[in-house]
Protein backbone atom coordinates (compact mmCIF):
# COMPACT_ATOMS: atom_id res chain seq x y z
CA UNK A 1 0.00 0.00 0.00
CA UNK A 2 0.93 3.46 -0.95
CA UNK A 3 0.36 5.72 1.87
CA UNK A 4 -0.04 9.22 2.39
CA UNK A 5 1.15 10.39 5.84
CA UNK A 6 0.14 13.85 7.74
CA UNK A 7 0.69 13.99 11.21
CA UNK A 8 -0.72 16.61 13.24
CA UNK A 9 0.16 18.09 16.96
CA UNK A 10 2.68 16.80 18.85
CA UNK A 11 1.29 13.35 18.97
CA UNK A 12 0.91 13.21 15.18
CA UNK A 13 3.65 14.52 14.10
CA UNK A 14 6.45 11.78 16.26
CA UNK A 15 3.93 8.66 15.17
CA UNK A 16 4.38 9.79 11.38
CA UNK A 17 8.54 10.51 12.00
CA UNK A 18 8.75 6.88 13.50
CA UNK A 19 6.39 5.58 10.78
CA UNK A 20 9.02 6.90 7.81
CA UNK A 21 12.30 6.10 9.88
CA UNK A 22 10.66 2.22 9.59
CA UNK A 23 9.51 3.10 6.29
CA UNK A 24 12.76 4.16 4.94
CA UNK A 25 14.83 1.40 7.08
CA UNK A 26 12.39 -1.00 5.40
CA UNK A 27 13.50 0.13 1.93
CA UNK A 28 10.48 -0.12 0.04
CA UNK A 29 9.62 3.38 0.45
CA UNK A 30 5.95 3.21 0.49
CA UNK A 31 4.82 6.35 2.15
CA UNK A 32 4.92 10.14 1.64
CA UNK A 33 5.27 11.90 5.04
CA UNK A 34 4.10 15.35 6.37
CA UNK A 35 3.89 16.80 9.69
CA UNK A 36 1.60 20.14 10.65
CA UNK A 37 2.48 21.80 14.13
CA UNK A 38 1.94 25.24 15.63
CA UNK A 39 4.72 24.13 17.92
CA UNK A 40 8.27 25.40 16.05
CA UNK A 41 10.40 23.18 18.16
CA UNK A 42 8.02 20.15 17.55
CA UNK A 43 8.62 20.85 13.65
CA UNK A 44 12.03 21.58 13.49
CA UNK A 45 12.92 18.34 15.52
CA UNK A 46 11.21 16.07 12.88
CA UNK A 47 15.02 15.60 11.09
CA UNK A 48 14.02 12.66 9.51
CA UNK A 49 11.52 14.71 7.11
CA UNK A 50 12.82 17.27 4.62
CA UNK A 51 11.85 20.61 5.03
CA UNK A 52 9.34 21.32 2.55
CA UNK A 53 7.32 18.18 4.31
CA UNK A 54 7.56 20.28 7.67
CA UNK A 55 4.88 22.70 8.24
CA UNK A 56 4.12 25.35 11.15
CA UNK A 57 1.02 26.37 11.47
CA UNK A 58 0.46 29.91 11.78
CA UNK A 59 -2.83 31.79 13.70
CA UNK A 60 -6.08 32.53 11.78
CA UNK A 61 -5.53 35.91 13.49
CA UNK A 62 -2.30 36.67 14.87
CA UNK A 63 -3.30 39.49 17.60
CA UNK A 64 -4.78 36.65 19.53
CA UNK A 65 -2.83 35.86 22.86
CA UNK A 66 -4.06 32.37 23.40
CA UNK A 67 -4.12 29.76 20.85
CA UNK A 68 -6.46 27.19 22.75
CA UNK A 69 -7.91 24.97 20.38
CA UNK A 70 -6.93 23.74 16.97
CA UNK A 71 -9.81 25.80 15.29
CA UNK A 72 -7.47 28.91 15.92
CA UNK A 73 -5.46 27.73 13.03
CA UNK A 74 -5.65 28.63 9.14
CA UNK A 75 -5.52 25.99 7.04
CA UNK A 76 -6.36 27.72 4.15
CA UNK A 77 -3.78 26.70 2.02
CA UNK A 78 -3.31 23.22 3.28
CA UNK A 79 -3.83 21.51 -0.05
CA UNK A 80 -1.23 22.97 -1.96
CA UNK A 81 1.64 21.14 0.51
CA UNK A 82 0.34 17.83 -1.33
CA UNK A 83 1.08 19.02 -4.72
CA UNK A 84 4.77 17.40 -5.22
CA UNK A 85 5.53 14.67 -7.51
CA UNK A 86 4.73 11.11 -6.12
CA UNK A 87 1.56 12.04 -3.74
CA UNK A 88 -1.28 11.49 -6.61
CA UNK A 89 0.11 8.08 -6.75
CA UNK A 90 -0.75 6.95 -3.42
CA UNK A 91 -3.37 4.49 -2.49
CA UNK A 92 -4.34 5.80 1.21
CA UNK A 93 -4.61 8.54 2.88
CA UNK A 94 -3.68 8.53 6.94
CA UNK A 95 -3.86 11.28 9.25
CA UNK A 96 -2.14 11.01 12.60
CA UNK A 97 -3.17 13.00 15.89
CA UNK A 98 -3.14 12.32 19.50
CA UNK A 99 -6.56 12.72 20.60
CA UNK A 100 -6.90 14.98 23.54
CA UNK A 101 -5.16 17.59 22.11
CA UNK A 102 -5.45 21.15 20.97
CA UNK A 103 -4.09 20.09 17.55
CA UNK A 104 -6.57 17.06 17.03
CA UNK A 105 -9.45 19.57 16.96
CA UNK A 106 -8.35 20.19 13.42
CA UNK A 107 -8.07 16.39 12.17
CA UNK A 108 -11.88 16.92 10.79
CA UNK A 109 -11.11 20.23 8.81
CA UNK A 110 -7.73 17.89 7.74
CA UNK A 111 -9.76 15.27 6.63
CA UNK A 112 -12.15 17.18 4.59
CA UNK A 113 -9.41 18.61 2.99
CA UNK A 114 -7.66 15.75 1.65
CA UNK A 115 -11.31 14.23 0.37
CA UNK A 116 -11.67 17.38 -1.47
CA UNK A 117 -8.32 16.94 -2.99
CA UNK A 118 -8.02 13.30 -3.26
CA UNK A 119 -9.90 10.42 -4.91
CA UNK A 120 -7.97 8.00 -1.91
CA UNK A 121 -9.85 7.10 1.09
CA UNK A 122 -9.07 8.89 4.13
CA UNK A 123 -8.65 7.12 7.42
CA UNK A 124 -7.30 8.08 10.82
CA UNK A 125 -4.54 6.58 13.25
CA UNK A 126 -5.27 8.25 16.54
CA UNK A 127 -3.78 7.61 20.01
CA UNK A 128 -6.01 7.75 23.09
CA UNK A 129 -4.74 9.93 26.39
CA UNK A 130 -3.52 8.44 29.80
CA UNK A 131 -5.85 8.72 32.41
CA UNK A 132 -3.33 10.73 34.49
CA UNK A 133 -3.99 13.11 32.02
CA UNK A 134 -6.84 14.16 33.58
CA UNK A 135 -11.05 13.72 32.71
CA UNK A 136 -10.62 17.45 31.19
CA UNK A 137 -8.36 15.69 28.25
CA UNK A 138 -10.47 12.55 28.36
CA UNK A 139 -13.65 14.87 27.86
CA UNK A 140 -11.82 16.37 24.74
CA UNK A 141 -10.83 13.16 23.51
CA UNK A 142 -14.01 11.81 23.13
CA UNK A 143 -15.33 15.09 21.75
CA UNK A 144 -12.89 15.33 19.21
CA UNK A 145 -13.24 11.31 18.38
CA UNK A 146 -17.00 11.68 17.97
CA UNK A 147 -16.60 14.20 15.31
CA UNK A 148 -14.13 12.68 13.47
CA UNK A 149 -16.21 9.68 13.82
CA UNK A 150 -18.69 11.87 12.10
CA UNK A 151 -16.45 12.79 9.03
CA UNK A 152 -17.00 8.31 8.13
CA UNK A 153 -13.84 7.43 8.49
CA UNK A 154 -12.53 4.29 9.69
CA UNK A 155 -9.88 4.75 12.31
CA UNK A 156 -7.13 2.68 14.25
CA UNK A 157 -7.30 3.33 18.00
CA UNK A 158 -3.52 2.65 19.53
CA UNK A 159 -4.98 3.40 23.48
CA UNK A 160 -1.91 4.24 25.29
CA UNK A 161 -2.61 3.34 28.64
CA UNK A 162 -3.35 -0.57 27.77
CA UNK A 163 0.02 -0.70 25.96
CA UNK A 164 2.56 0.98 28.56
CA UNK A 165 0.70 -1.53 31.44
CA UNK A 166 2.14 -3.85 28.85
CA UNK A 167 5.74 -2.11 28.75
CA UNK A 168 5.52 -1.83 32.55
CA UNK A 169 4.41 -6.05 33.27
CA UNK A 170 7.42 -6.68 30.58
CA UNK A 171 10.21 -4.45 32.29
CA UNK A 172 8.50 -6.58 35.96
CA UNK A 173 8.91 -9.51 34.83
CA UNK A 174 12.38 -8.91 33.63
CA UNK A 175 13.28 -7.46 37.00
CA UNK A 176 12.03 -11.04 39.20
CA UNK A 177 14.82 -12.65 37.10
CA UNK A 178 17.70 -13.18 38.62
CA UNK A 179 21.22 -11.53 37.99
CA UNK A 180 24.31 -13.48 38.17
CA UNK A 181 24.42 -13.22 41.76
CA UNK A 182 20.95 -14.50 42.47
CA UNK A 183 19.61 -11.22 43.31
CA UNK A 184 16.43 -9.55 41.71
CA UNK A 185 17.08 -6.92 39.19
CA UNK A 186 16.17 -3.65 40.07
CA UNK A 187 12.51 -2.16 38.44
CA UNK A 188 12.76 1.12 37.53
CA UNK A 189 9.41 2.98 37.22
CA UNK A 190 9.25 5.36 34.29
CA UNK A 191 7.54 8.55 34.16
CA UNK A 192 4.71 8.37 31.12
CA UNK A 193 6.38 10.89 29.66
CA UNK A 194 9.61 8.77 28.88
CA UNK A 195 7.47 5.80 27.56
CA UNK A 196 5.99 8.05 23.95
CA UNK A 197 9.28 7.02 22.05
CA UNK A 198 8.62 2.91 23.33
CA UNK A 199 4.90 3.30 22.13
CA UNK A 200 5.25 4.92 19.13
CA UNK A 201 7.85 2.20 18.64
CA UNK A 202 5.03 -0.47 19.13
CA UNK A 203 2.74 1.49 17.17
CA UNK A 204 5.08 1.63 14.14
CA UNK A 205 5.82 -1.78 14.54
CA UNK A 206 2.35 -2.70 13.77
CA UNK A 207 0.65 0.02 11.82
CA UNK A 208 4.23 -0.63 9.27
CA UNK A 209 3.21 -3.90 8.48
CA UNK A 210 -0.16 -3.00 7.12
CA UNK A 211 1.41 0.01 4.88
CA UNK A 212 4.42 -2.51 3.49
CA UNK A 213 2.08 -4.92 2.54
CA UNK A 214 1.96 -5.83 -1.02
CA UNK A 215 4.08 -4.12 -1.50
CA UNK A 216 6.72 -6.29 -1.83
CA UNK A 217 7.27 -9.84 -3.68
CA UNK A 218 7.58 -13.58 -1.79
CA UNK A 219 11.55 -12.63 -3.30
CA UNK A 220 11.31 -9.24 -1.36
CA UNK A 221 11.21 -7.45 -4.75
CA UNK A 222 8.86 -4.46 -4.76
CA UNK A 223 5.48 -5.37 -6.53
CA UNK A 224 3.98 -1.72 -7.24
Amino acid sequence: MRALLVGIGGAGCRIVETLNSHDERSQVKSVRSFVFDADTEVIHSMKSLEVKRRVVLSPSDPTMKDYSCGDDFDLTSISDCFQEEGVSEVDAIFVCAGLGGRMADLVPRFMEQLENAFPDPVFTILTLPFRSEGAKVSARAAEQLEAIRQMGSASIIFDNETWAGRIETEAAASAAELNAEGVPKPLTRRQTSDLYDELNEMLARRVGLLLRAGEVTHNGVESA
